[in-house]
C-alpha cells in the first residue's frame, strides 16, 4: 500500500506535463475549429446558450450554463465560435487527464522497480509515453471532429477521463477525498451527457465491492450522496428556463412530470438514440461491435490495437518479469492486476450495454456518423492500454530510455497531427451558416416557415436567437409540434405572431383517427394559408408524409415554386393568374440569390459529415428551381423564369462536376436551352438562336451518353434529328 501511495503522487513536474499536453491540444484544436456554427445539434445547443432556453432531451443544462458564460464573457468572435471554444477546452482537458491516468499506471511500475538504475530517466519515459497515449486519443479523427464545434461529447470525454483518473488513484490510495470528488464528477457528467452512467455504475459497484467497510460507513456514504447531488444541481436550470421559454425551447420542464420526462428522454425512448418510425427494435449487437472494431483499427492504424492488447496483458500480469524484489512490490503489482481487469470490464460493459440499447437504423453513413460519437468513451480506455503497450514494447527491446522514447513520441505525435490536420481543419468552413442564411435572407417579409430536419431547424434557431437575423420570419419546428407540451409552451408564442392552431394537439399521420381537440396538416393549412398572401413555405418536407405516396398534405402542393431552400405552399385548386405567376417568379428569382455562396461538392466531405448532406441538399434545390422555372415558362410563358432556368443550369453544369452528379441535370439544361432558342428566334435574334440551339443539341447528346436507358430516349433522339435538320436548312438558306 505504501508503494502504491508513492506511485500515485503526481509531483509538480507531472502537473506541468499534464498542463502542457492540455495546452498543446487546445492550441491545435483552436486553429482548426469552426469560426461559426457547426452541423448536427450544434445550432440548437448554441441557441440555448444565447436565449437561455431548454435544449433537446435530456436538456444538457451544464453545457448550456457554461456555454452561456462563454457567450457573454468572451468578447471575440461569433456566439458559435465562443461555445465552440468550450468544446475545444473540454477535449483538451480530457487529453490532460488521460495523460495523468497513463502516467499513474506507469509510475506505479517504476516505483515498484526499486532495483532500477535509471529511476529519474524512467519517470521521464513514462511521461513521454503517457503524452503519446493522450495525443493518440486527442488527435484521432473522431475525437478531433467533436473538439471543433459545439457539442456535448467533448465535455463527456473530459468527465470520463477525470473519473478514470480518480478511480485509479482511489484504487492506489483509498483516499476518501478521491471518492467524494468522483461522486461530484459523476453528477456533473450526468448533467451533461447520460452515457457517463455506463462507466459510473460499474466503477461505483466495483469500489463498493472492494472497500465496503470504507465506502459504506454512514458518514462517508452520506457525503458521497451529497456530492453526487451537488453535481446534479445544474438540472435546476431546466425548471427556471421553462417558465418563460423562447421560440424553439423544448419541453415543459417547469413541472415535475415534464422535468422527469425530459431528463429521461422519454420522447426518444429512455436510453435510446432515435425516435424515428424506422428505428430498430433491437440493435444487432454483433454488427455494432464489428463496426466499432473496424473503426478502431482504422483510427489507430492497426498498430494501436496491437499495442493496446500488449498493454492489457502487461498490466494484467503485473509486470512480474520486470520486478526483482517481490516482497516490496506485491501489493502494487496486485493493484495493477486488478486495475487491468477493471479497465477491461469498463470497456466491455460500456460496449455491450450501449450496443444493446442503440436503436439507430443502419441505413446510411449519416446514421453511422451519429453512432460513432459514442465510441469515443470506449476509446479513452483503449488509449490508456496503448500507452502501457508502448512501455512494454520499449522495455522488451531494452530501449526504455528517454533518449530513445522522446524522439519516438514527438515524431509519432507530429505525424498523426500532420496526417489529419487538413481534413480536420474547419477554420474556414462557413457552409452551414450560409446554408442557414439561405432559409432567411431573401424570403418575403413576415414569411412563415414550416420546417423539418434537425440541421434545418437548428441553424435557423441559431441565426435568429444569436445573430438576430430576420426576426420577422416565424418558423414552426414540425418535430416539436408532435409533443403534448407544444400547445402550452410554443404554440402560445406563435399565436402572438398570427399563427392559428385549429386544435390543441397535432394529430399525427393522416391515417390515424383524430380526437376532437386534434388537427392535421390539412386543417392547419386551411385556416392559415391564404391565396392573396404568398407567405407560407415548407422547408425540408412534411413530417409523417415522407413514407407515403404524394409529396404532402392532400390538396396542397409542396413543390410549386422554390424560394431558395423552401417551397411555396399553394392549394392545388387555386388557379394562378398571369399577374400572380409573374409576381411569384420574380420573388422566387430574388430568393434564389441566397444560394449564391461558395457551395462545395458533396464529395469534398465524408458521407457522415453534415457538410456532405447540406451540399447535396442545396445542389438538389438548385436543380428543382431550374425545373420549376421551366414549368413557369411552359405554364405561363414567363420570360424571366426561362432566363433564370438557363442561367441556373449553365451555372450548375459548370460547377457541379463531381462523380455521381445526376445526369438529368443535362436533360433539363438541354430543354431550357431549346425553349430559349425558340424565344430568341421569335425576338429576331437569329444568330444567338442558332448558337443556343447547337448548345442544346450538344447537351442532349451528352445526356444520352450518360443515361443510355432513359425511357424517353426515342423522343429525345427524334427531337435531336428534327432540330439538326432545321439547322441544316437554316445554313442552306443563308
Amino acid at each position: 500500500r505504501i508503494m502504491a501511495r508513492q506511485g500515485s503522487r503526481l509531483d509538480r513536474t507531472d502537473l506541468i506535463w499534464s498542463l502542457s499536453v492540455t495546452c498543446a491540444c487546445f492550441a491545435i484544436y483552436v486553429s482548426t475549429m469552426y469560426r461559426t456554427v457547426g452541423g448536427g445539434d450544434s445550432g440548437d445547443l448554441v441557441a440555448t446558450c444565447c436565449n437561455l432556453g431548454v435544449a433537446h432531451p435530456p436538456g444538457y443544462p451544464l453545457h448550456t450554463i457554461l456555454g452561456a458564460i462563454f457567450v457573454r464573457a468572451i468578447p471575440y468572435g461569433s456566439p458559435a465560435f465562443r461555445v465552440n471554444l468550450l468544446s475545444a477546452l473540454s477535449a483538451s482537458i480530457a487529453a490532460g487527464f488521460l495523460f495523468s491516468v497513463s502516467n499513474l499506471l506507469l509510475r506505479t511500475k517504476i516505483v515498484q522497480s526499486s532495483a532500477s538504475k535509471h529511476g529519474d530517466d524512467e519517470l521521464d519515459c513514462s511521461r513521454f509515453v503517457s503524452a503519446w497515449s493522450a495525443f493518440s486519443f486527442a488527435f484521432s479523427p473522431l475525437v478531433w471532429t467533436y473538439a471543433t464545434h459545439a457539442e456535448v461529447f467533448a465535455m463527456n470525454n473530459m468527465f470520463v477521463a477525470v473519473l478514470l483518473f480518480l478511480h485509479l488513484r482511489f484504487a492506489l490510495t483509498k483516499d476518501p477525498k478521491d471518492a467524494q470528488t468522483a461522486a461530484m464528477v459523476i453528477g456533473l457528467g450526468l448533467s451533461n451527457q447520460h452515457t457517463i452512467m455506463f462507466y459510473a455504475l460499474p466503477i461505483v459497484s466495483m469500489n463498493i465491492k472492494k472497500e465496503p467497510g470504507l465506502l459504506l460507513r454512514p458518514r462517508l456514504f452520506l457525503s458521497l450522496c451529497f456530492w453526487g447531488l451537488v453535481g446534479l444541481l445544474p438540472y435546476a436550470y431546466l425548471v427556471v428556463a421553462a417558465a418563460h421559454p423562447p421560440l424553439g425551447s423544448w419541453g415543459a420542464t417547469d413541472s415535475m412530470e415534464g422535468l422527469i420526462r425530459h431528463v429521461l428522454r422519454s420522447e426518444y425512448g429512455t436510453f435510446r438514440l432515435y425516435s424515428g418510425d424506422d428505428q430498430q427494435v433491437q440493435t444487432n449487437l454483433t454488427n455494432f461491435l464489428v463496426k466499432f472494431g473496424w473503426e478502431l483499427l482504422q483510427q489507430t492504424h492497426y498498430v494501436g490495437v496491437l499495442l493496446a492488447v500488449v498493454g492489457f496483458f502487461y498490466l494484467f500480469t503485473g509486470g512480474k518479469k520486470n520486478v526483482r524484489d517481490k516482497d516490496k512490490t506485491d501489493s502494487a503489482a496486485r493493484c495493477e492486476h486488478v486495475v487491468a481487469k477493471e479497465l477491461l470490464y469498463l470497456l466491455s460493459f460500456y460496449l455491450l450495454v450501449f450496443g444493446s440499447l442503440s436503436n439507430l437504423p443502419d441505413k446510411s453513413q449519416m446514421h453511422l456518423g451519429v453512432l460513432k460519437r459514442f465510441w469515443m468513451q470506449a476509446n479513452l480506455v483503449v488509449s490508456v492500454f496503448i500507452g502501457v503497450g508502448v512501455c512494454a514494447v520499449m522495455k522488451r527491446i531494452d530501449q526504455w530510455r528517454s533518449k530513445f522514447v522522446a524522439p519516438l513520441v514527438i515524431a509519432a505525435a507530429a505525424v498523426q497531427v500532420g496526417l489529419y490536420y487538413d481534413d480536420m481543419d474547419r477554420s474556414t468552413s462557413d457552409v452551414i451558416e450560409k446554408y442557414g442564411r439561405a432559409f432567411l435572407q431573401e424570403m418575403p417579409n413576415n414569411s412563415k416557415l414550416i420546417v423539418q430536419g434537425d440541421v434545418n431547424c437548428h441553424v435557423i434557431r441559431y441565426l435568429q436567437a444569436c445573430q438576430q437575423i430576420r426576426p420577422d420570419i416565424v418558423y414552426l419546428d414540425q418535430v416539436l409540434m408532435n409533443f403534448p407540451w407544444y400547445d402550452e409552451k410554443q404554440a402560445k408564442i406563435l399565436k402572438e405572431k398570427h399563427v392559428i392552431f385549429p386544435g390543441t394537439k397535432f394529430g399525427g399521420p393522416p391515417t390515424v383517427k383524430l380526437e376532437k381537440h386534434e388537427y392535421t396538416w390539412e386543417k392547419f393549412l386551411k385556416v392559415n394559408v391564404k391565396k392573396s398572401k404568398q407567405e407560407w413555405f415548407n422547408c425540408g418536407g412534411w413530417h409523417f408524409y415522407d413514407q407515403m405516396p404524394g409529396e404532402g398534405p392532400a390538396g396542397w402542393s409542396r413543390v410549386k415554386v422554390n424560394f431558395g431552400l423552401c417551397s411555396l405552399i399553394w392549394k392545388d385548386d387555386w388557379k394562378m393568374s398571369n399577374e400572380t405567376l409573374h409576381s411569384i417568379a420574380e420573388q422566387a428569382i430574388k430568393a434564389r440569390r441566397a444560394l449564391d455562396f461558395d457551395l462545395p461538392a458533396p464529395t469534398d466531405y465524408p458521407e457522415e459529415a453534415w457538410e456532405h448532406h447540406i451540399a447535396g441538399q442545396t445542389w438538389m434545390k438548385r436543380d428543382e428551381f431550374g425545373r420549376q422555372m421551366i414549368g413557369l415558362w411552359e405554364g405561363g410563358r414567363v420570360r424571366k423564369a426561362l432566363q433564370a432556368a438557363v442561367d441556373e443550369y449553365r451555372d450548375i453544369v459548370e460547377k457541379c462536376n463531381w462523380p455521381g452528379r445526376p445526369a438529368t441535370i443535362l436533360r433539363f439544361y438541354g430543354l431550357a436551352l431549346s425553349y430559349y432558342a425558340g424565344v430568341l428566334q421569335e425576338e429576331k435574334k437569329t444568330r444567338e438562336a442558332l448558337e443556343t440551339q447547337k448548345q442544346s443539341l450538344a447537351t442532349f447528346k451528352r445526356y444520352l451518353v450518360l443515361a443510355p436507358h432513359d425511357r424517353d430516349r426515342k423522343v429525345i433522339e427524334d427531337h435531336i434529328e428534327k432540330a439538326e435538320a432545321a439547322l441544316q436548312g437554316s445554313k442552306k438558306s443563308e
